[in-house]
């Protein structure tokens, strides 16, 4: 990615971003070439809460790493089994880590916190998808740091340099000014 580079406005929605439209899923300011576009085995349903920050979800880097294979439908109001293609499975079942993805054509993520999350799970619409549990999976959800970046933590290292950047210039901007 570019540094220095400023918020500019979407060309869909006009919305003052940086770097990418988490509303409209497009890039800013940043030409759409230097993103790499990913093909993935199966389709990726993500399901947002209405009431989470849009601007907070990792849910918009997926769509536009992988435009053609991620949809994002926001909870309650797109959500229906005709979106997401019914199902009709109550139980749960284990996925072992070496199952691949001829088992499933479809996967449906709910990207929220976990007050939402129960509450989206129990919604009826939801009720007959297959819900799967991973063996053996180890969360990296609250994980420590072990001085190796993988992608999205370097992501979000990335990301959090820039910010601390811009804070750090605006900060001596402003006490620059107030010295003169």
């Amino acid at each position: 990615m570019q540094r220095g580079l400023e918020r500019q406005p979407c060309p869909n929605c006009c919305a003052s971003r940086k770097y990418y439209c988490y509303v409209c899923y497009i890039t800013v300011g940043v030409n759409r070439s230097l993103i790499p576009t990913i093909k993935l085995p199966i389709k990726v349903d993500i399901i947002k809460h209405k009431g989470e920050l849009v601007g907070k979800s990792t849910a918009t880097h997926a769509r536009i790493l992988a435009p053609e294979d991620v949809t994002i439908h926001v909870y309650p109001d797109a959500i229906s089994l005709k979106t997401l293609g019914e199902r009709h499975n109550t139980g749960s079942m284990h996925l072992p880590e070496s199952a691949g993805s001829d088992l499933f054509d479809r996967v449906v993520f709910i990207d929220s916190t976990w007050q939402q999350c129960h509450k989206i799970i129990a919604d009826e619409k939801l009720v007959g998808f297959q819900k799967v549990k991973l063996e053996n999976a180890i969360t990296h959800f609250w994980r420590e740091y072990d001085g190796k970046y993988d992608n999205l933590l370097f992501f979000f290292a990335f990301q959090y340099n820039l910010i601390q950047e811009e804070q750090a210039k605006k900060l001596k901007a402003r006490d620059f000014t107030k010295q003169t």
